[in-house]
């Protein structure tokens, strides 16, 4: 009889999760958002009883608010904003770090102006400053992105500080010839670090321990997955943003060699915001960074 029970309950569905349930996953028109979207795709976790969503974030602020009440369960975020949620009570996960080679350039087509810089105290404002700004440049704060890239393409700044594939949307559509400069090499060479700075974070709330592994670890799946494939990675930022339909993704994304940071891995991440720190609006603690699941 127990040799019979060993075999009916073989036979039965696995079940992991509760209930079933659809988590919304969001991030901005950069790379990090292509392997949220593959989850969206590819549905890896339907079969134990999870599927997602897709919706973009603007600004920091927003995914803040967002992300506190719930109504998205995975973000793709600023690293910086990892302390900031944990400071302000928001239980949240860390499910990876993104930290690609050749993802953020400095794009100029002159040595001295105005530098359109994306989210003043944000992420990119931190960065350029850490690295000792640029010499003649004046920071011009952008709200997103997109906007950092119009205002250097409509010749009202001098050179802007984005991440791909808005890196290569600006060369192809520049009237005159510019200039790239590597902000990953720059962070090596000034942080005395072989790696590139943890710039991207995949977070969570309202997961149980469980979800968060599992979701994790389909998430570094899907990282890898996008990273070996920049054509994929294209197409599936050009469905969800239509601001990128004519980008050159597959070559701006062939320009960019990934790297995952695991969850419960945050060695990269902690360096990353000890380098950033001294130059925040507001108090950072790396050692804020959550282990919640680990």
């Amino acid at each position: 009889m127990f040799k019979h029970f060993i075999m009916t309950a073989a036979l039965l569905p696995q079940i992991t999760i509760a209930q079933e349930r659809t988590l919304a996953v969001s991030g901005l028109p950069v790379w990090d958002s292509a392997a949220l979207l593959y989850l969206v795709e590819a549905q890896p976790l339907a079969d134990q009883g999870i599927t997602f969503t897709f919706e973009p974030w603007q600004a920091p602020e927003e995914l803040s608010a967002r992300l506190a009440r719930q109504d998205i369960a995975i973000a793709s975020t600023p690293s910086i904003l990892v302390p900031v949620l944990a400071a302000r009570g928001v239980d949240i996960a860390m499910l990876g770090g993104s930290a690609p080679a050749g993802n953020i350039q400095i794009v100029s087509s002159s040595e001295n102006g105005d530098i359109a810089v994306p989210f003043r105290g944000g992420m990119p404002d931190l960065i350029l400053q850490s690295l000792g700004g640029t010499d003649g440049f004046t920071p011009r704060y952008a709200g997103t992105p997109p906007e950092a890239m119009q205002l250097f393409l409509s010749g009202q700044v001098s050179a802007t500080f984005l991440a791909e594939p808005l890196v290569t949307v600006v060369a192809a559509q520049a009237e005159a010839e510019v200039t790239l400069t590597d902000v990953c090499t720059l962070w090596r060479d000034i942080h005395g670090t072989e790696n590139c700075a943890v710039t991207g974070a995949y977070v969570a709330v309202g997961l149980a321990d469980e979800e968060a592994h599992l979701i994790a670890e389909a998430l570094s799946d899907a990282y890898d997955i996008v990273g070996s494939d920049a054509t994929l990675a294209g197409r599936l930022l050009k469905d969800s943003f239509p601001v990128l339909a004519q980008a050159p993704l597959a070559i701006a994304f062939s320009n960019i060699t990934p790297e995952f940071h695991p969850m419960c891995d945050i060695d990269g991440l902690t360096q990353t915001l000890n380098a950033l720190s001294p130059y925040a609006p507001f108090p950072i603690d790396p050692k804020a960074v959550p282990s919640k699941g680990c």
